[in-house]
């Protein structure tokens, strides 16, 4: 049996790694799409335009998804705040 604090921190940190997973597979998957998209053969100025474009965006949103899984504090989180 765990402490109402030990519970607590369990919590805590499920919903972090649960959090953290689901970004890691959102930029998998984008990550994915965006190389089939850069795979597949474009015929025309424009489609080949949008093709870079949203390979490029692709690239971008995979960053900020990873970003976001990092492990960090939260903004509001100080060490004083923390009971003991």
């Amino acid at each position: 049996a765990l402490s109402d604090r030990a519970q607590l921190v369990d919590a805590r940190i499920r919903a972090f790694a649960g959090t953290s997973v689901a970004y890691l597979e959102l930029a998998a998957a984008v990550l994915g799409a965006g190389w089939t998209v850069s795979a597949t053969p474009w015929v025309g100025t424009v489609p080949q335009v949008l093709q870079v474009v949203v390979v490029v965006g692709g690239l971008v949103l995979t960053v900020v998804l990873l970003r976001r899984a990092a492990p960090r504090p939260p903004r509001r989180w100080s060490p004083e705040a923390t009971p003991a």
